[in-house]
C-alpha cells in the first residue's frame, strides 16, 4: 500500500509539471488527529468557495502607510485607498495573478471570486479536481458522529507560482470560526435601556444617529427579514430594513447558532446606529474570510464592519491566520474599521464542536493590531418600576470574556498606557461592552418572537460597531480606518485627567473551570481593555470634541413620478452636511441629460436628522426626450456647496390627459377624438380607453392607436359610432375621457364640448313651381352636431350667382 501510495504521488507530480509543498499547515492537524479516517472522498464530491491565498507584497511599505494614515502631521493622513489602489500596490502583479486564474481554469476549477486587491481567488471544483491539480488526498472523517471532507497534506502548487503564494485553504469542512453569542435567562435590556446605559441619546439628540454611513456585518446564514422588522418596530426604532448580500449562492437560513448568531448582529448593530444601513454579506460556506474579504474589496464603503465569530489562535492554521491579518490591514489602508468579538469562553477558546483549547488562548482574528477587539462585561441592574433602565451604575468583568496575549503578534506600538502588559505581544481586548446573557441580557426577536435573554460578545462587537458608526458620521463620513491608536492616545489622556471616555471596569476575571485566566484592574486589562464606552464623550473625544464645519449638503433618497396632471414629482431626503434641516436649492433637474429646470425645495416632514423635501416640476415646458425616463437631482446649501447627485427611475402613477378634443365627423353618428397623452413615465404607448361619457351616458369603449409623437407627447385618435350605444343624442355635447394603462391605473379624466363644425346636407331635390318663378328645395341635412332644427340659409347659388336666402322649415325628421 505504502509504494501505491508513493506511485500516485510520484503521478502527480508529472501531471503539474513540477510542484513545489507549501511550507503553511494547511490541513487542520488537530481535527485529523482527533478524528477516525472513513475512507476516500468521493470523486465528485462538491467543494465550494476555497481559497488561493497570496502573500502580500512590500509589508514594509504598508506598514508605513498605515501608520501616516493615522498621523495628523503626514500628507497621508486618512487618505484612503481604494481596493484597486491597494492591489497595485500590495497585492500579486495583474499578470500572474491573471496566470493562476488561467491555471485554475485549466484544471477544471470554477472561479467564483476575484478581487482588485489580488491577494484572494475564490474557486469551486470537485474532490477529483482538488486532488489531481494540487496533490492531495480528499478523505472522509467522523468526529463527534460527523463526517466531514479534509485533505491529508499541504496542497502542492507549480513552482512557477510558489513565490507568490500563501497557501491553498478551506479544502476541508471541519467547523472554523465558531459564532460567538450565548443564551441566557432572568431580565433584558431593550435598545432603550442599553442607549440610556451607554449614553447615546445626547447623540441622537444633535442628528448623530448613524445616517449616511453604512455597517457590513459577517455571517454564514440567511436570516427571516420580519425579525428585524419586528424588533425594530416594538422597540421604537425607526423602520429600517438591512440589506441581504450573498456571496454567490445562498446558503439558506441553517438555523440553530447560525441563524440566532446573524440575527443578533443586525438587531443590534441597527439598535446603536437607527439610521445606519446595516449590510448583511452572507457566505456560502463555514469560512467567514469569503464574506470579509467580499465586504472589504467589493463594499469600501461600509467604514464599519462587524464580525462575531472566533477561533483558536494557537490552532488556526498560520495561513489563515496570515491572511486574516493582511485583509484587515487593507480594510485600514482604506478607511475601514473592523470590530472583533473576543471570545465567549474565558482565557480558552473554540477549536472545533464543544471543545475547547488546552491552556490559555486568543481569538485569532483579535490579533490583527488593526482590529478593534471587543470584550465583554456585566452591567449592574438599575431599572425603575417600569422596567426602563435609568442611568448607568457600573459594570464587572463577564467571566466568559476573551482575553490575553497573542502568540505571534509582536506588542503594537499603539498598545501603551496604564495597565497594558510588558509582555512584548499583542493584548486583547481593546474595549468591551455587556455580554452577559443574564446580568441581565438583550432582547431579540427570532421566528416572529420575542426571546429573553441573549448575549456573549457576538452581542458587545455589534454594538460596538453600531456605535462607531456615530463616529464616522461625526468626523464628516469619509472612515478612520484602524481606530485603535486612537483609542489607546484618548484611554492614556483620560487615565492623566483627560476627558472621561471610558467606564473603567476594574473587578471580576475570565478565569475557567481549567485555565487560570485574568483579573480586571484599573486602566487596561485583558479581560474589558479600557472598558465600555460613555458613547456621547467617546464620539465627540474622537471626533475632536466638535464636528466638521459643513462641508456639503447629503441627498439619502430620491424618488420621482409624474402626477395625473403632468407635473413631476420629486422626493428628496436630505440633510445639509451636519446633519441639520434646513431648505435646501435645487440646482440641477436633468431627464437623459437635459436640464429642465431649477426650484426650491419645500420641507414637508422631519423624522430625525432627515428631512423629506418635495419640489414639482411641470416637464411639458422641457422637452422629454426617449422612452427611458431618469432624473438626476443635486442640492446646493446656502453657502452654495453642491451635494451628492442621486439618479432615479422616475415611477408610474398612473397615464396622463394632456389635451383631448371631440366632433362629430360628417357622417353624423361618429364621434372623432384627438388625444395627447403620456404614460407615467413620459413614454409614448398604446394606451386602453375606459370610459367615454355624453352627459353623463356612457357611450362605449375601444383602445387608442397612436397616430403621432412629438417629444414626448403622444396624439392617440379614436372613432367610436355613438348611434349603436346611444340612440338619440340630447341637445347639449360634452364629452369625458380617462385612459387605462396595461396595469390598470387610471389617468385623470377631461371634459370637452363637442367642437364646431360645417352643417351636413344629406339628400336634395329641386323643382320650378307651377308660377314659374319660384324654387322648390327638398333638404334632409342636420346641423355640426347631428341635430336636426330650422337651419339658416346664408346663400343660394344658381350658376355661381347669389340668387336669395331664407329659413328652412323641417317638416319631417326620419332617424337623426
Amino acid at each position: 500500500m505504502k509504494r501505491i501510495g508513493l506511485m500516485i504521488v510520484l503521478l502527480w507530480l508529472l501531471v503539474l509539471g513540477g510542484v513545489g509543498i507549501l511550507g503553511a499547515a494547511s490541513p487542520p492537524e488537530a481535527f485529523l488527529k482527533s478524528s477516525r479516517f472513513v475512507g476516500r472522498a468521493n470523486p465528485t464530491l462538491v467543494m465550494k468557495s476555497m481559497l488561493y491565498a497570496f502573500q502580500l507584497q512590500n509589508e514594509a511599505e504598508l506598514k508605513q502607510l498605515l501608520e501616516d494614515q493615522q498621523n495628523p502631521n503626514s500628507p497621508q493622513y486618512h487618505h484612503w485607498l481604494t481596493p484597486q489602489e491597494f492591489g497595485k500596490r500590495f497585492g500579486v502583479p495583474e499578470q500572474r495573478y491573471q496566470r493562476v486564474i488561467q491555471w485554475l481554469q485549466d484544471n477544471g476549477f470554477t472561479v467564483v471570486q476575484q478581487f482588485p486587491n489580488h491577494l484572494s481567488i475564490y474557486f469551486d471544483g470537485t474532490a477529483a479536481q482538488v486532488e489531481r491539480a494540487f496533490g492531495v488526498r480528499m478523505g472522509m472523517y467522523e468526529k463527534a458522529g460527523k463526517q466531514y471532507y479534509s485533505n491529508d497534506r499541504s496542497p502542492q502548487v507549480p513552482k512557477e507560482f510558489q513565490d507568490v503564494t500563501l497557501d491553498v485553504l478551506d479544502l476541508d469542512n471541519f467547523p472554523k470560526d465558531e459564532p460567538l453569542f450565548k443564551s441566557g435567562s432572568t431580565v433584558s435590556m431593550a435598545p432603550a435601556d442599553m442607549q440610556t446605559a451607554y449614553n447615546l441619546q445626547p447623540l441622537y439628540s444633535s442628528g448623530f444617529n448613524g445616517s449616511g454611513q453604512t455597517v457590513a456585518i459577517v455571517a454564514r446564514s440567511d436570516f427571516l427579514m420580519n425579525d428585524v422588522q419586528l424588533f425594530r418596530s416594538n422597540f421604537g426604532l425607526p423602520a429600517n430594513n438591512p440589506q441581504k448580500i450573498f456571496v454567490g449562492t445562498n446558503p439558506g437560513n441553517l438555523g440553530g447558532g447560525e441563524e440566532i448568531e446573524v440575527i443578533l448582529d443586525a438587531e443590534w448593530s441597527g439598535a446603536m446606529a437607527p439610521n445606519a444601513t446595516i449590510k448583511v454579506v452572507i457566505s456560502p460556506t463555514l469560512s467567514i474570510s469569503t464574506s470579509y474579504d467580499y465586504i472589504i474589496n467589493n463594499i469600501p464603503s461600509a467604514h464599519v464592519i462587524s464580525i462575531s465569530f472566533g477561533f483558536s489562535e494557537l490552532q488556526q492554521a498560520s495561513s489563515a491566520r496570515t491572511h486574516a491579518i493582511s485583509s484587515f490591514a487593507q480594510a485600514a489602508a482604506q478607511g475601514q474599521t473592523v470590530f472583533v468579538s473576543s471570545g465567549d469562553n474565558g482565557a480558552q477558546q473554540p477549536i472545533g464542536g464543544s471543545s475547547l483549547s488546552d491552556g490559555k488562548d486568543i481569538n485569532y482574528l483579535c490579533a490583527s493590531p488593526n482590529v478593534t477587539c471587543v470584550g465583554g462585561t456585566n452591567i449592574n441592574n438599575n431599572f425603575n418600576s417600569s422596567g426602563n433602565f435609568v442611568s448607568y451604575a457600573g459594570e464587572v468583568a463577564w467571566s466568559g470574556s476573551g482575553g490575553g496575549k497573542s502568540s505571534f503578534i509582536s506588542k503594537p506600538s499603539y498598545q501603551t498606557g496604564p495597565g497594558v502588559p510588558n509582555d512584548g505581544a499583542r493584548d486583547v481586548p481593546d474595549v468591551a461592552a455587556l455580554a452577559n446573557p443574564s446580568a441581565p441580557g438583550a432582547f431579540l426577536y427570532l421566528h416572529g418572537n420575542i426571546f429573553c435573554c441573549i448575549g456573549g460578545t457576538s452581542l458587545s462587537a455589534p454594538m460596538w460597531g453600531g456605535m462607531f458608526s456615530l463616529v464616522n458620521q461625526f468626523v464628516g463620513g469619509s472612515g478612520v480606518g484602524s481606530a485603535n491608536p486612537r483609542i489607546y492616545e484618548m484611554a492614556r489622556s483620560q487615565f492623566s485627567g483627560g476627558t472621561v471616555v471610558y467606564h473603567d471596569v476594574t473587578s471580576g476575571n475570565n478565569t475557567t473551570s481549567t485555565v487560570a485566566g485574568f483579573a480586571a484592574g484599573p486602566g487596561y486589562d485583558q479581560v474589558t481593555g479600557w472598558g465600555s464606552p460613555n458613547a456621547d464623550s467617546f464620539v465627540r473625544a474622537f471626533g475632536g470634541g466638535s464636528p466638521p464645519p459643513p462641508t456639503a449638503p447629503i441627498i439619502d433618497s430620491l424618488s420621482a413620478m409624474f402626477l395625473a396632471d403632468g407635473s413631476l414629482q420629486l422626493t428628496v431626503t436630505g440633510r445639509d452636511s451636519s446633519g441639520n434641516v434646513a431648505s435646501l436649492t435645487e440646482t440641477r433637474f436633468d431627464v437623459n441629460g437635459v436640464q429642465l429646470g431649477s426650484g426650491t425645495f419645500n420641507i414637508t416632514s422631519i423624522v430625525g436628522s432627515q428631512t423629506t423635501f418635495t419640489f414639482n416640476f411641470n416637464v411639458s415646458t422641457g422637452n422629454l426626450l426617449a422612452n427611458t425616463r431618469q432624473v438626476q437631482v443635486k442640492l446646493t446649501d446656502a453657502n452654495g456647496v453642491d451635494s451628492n447627485t442621486e439618479t432615479a427611475n422616475v415611477s408610474a402613477n398612473g397615464p396622463i390627459l394632456d389635451s383631448f378634443s371631440v366632433n362629430f365627423l360628417p357622417n353624423g353618428t361618429t364621434l372623432h377624438f384627438s388625444i395627447t397623452g403620456r404614460d407615467a413615465a413620459g413614454n409614448v404607448a398604446s394606451l386602453t380607453e375606459t370610459r367615454f361619457d355624453v352627459n353623463g351616458v356612457q357611450l362605449g369603449g375601444g383602445t387608442f392607436d397612436i397616430t403621432s409623437i412629438v417629444g414626448s407627447q403622444t396624439s392617440f385618435s379614436f372613432t367610436m359610432d355613438i348611434t349603436s350605444s346611444s340612440g338619440n343624442i340630447p341637445n347639449t355635447r360634452q364629452v369625458q375621457v380617462k385612459l387605462t394603462d396595461a396595469n390598470g391605473v387610471d389617468s385623470n379624466t377631461l371634459t370637452a364640448n363637442l367642437s364646431p363644425g360645417a352643417p351636413i346636407i344629406d339628400t336634395l331635390g329641386a323643382n320650378i313651381l307651377p308660377d314659374g318663378a319660384t324654387l322648390s328645395l327638398s333638404i334632409a341635412g342636420r346641423d355640426s352636431a347631428g341635430i336636426v332644427k330650422n337651419l339658416t340659409e346664408t346663400r343660394l347659388d344658381s350658376n355661381g350667382q347669389v340668387i336669395g336666402g331664407g329659413t328652412f322649415d323641417i317638416t319631417s325628421i326620419v332617424g337623426n
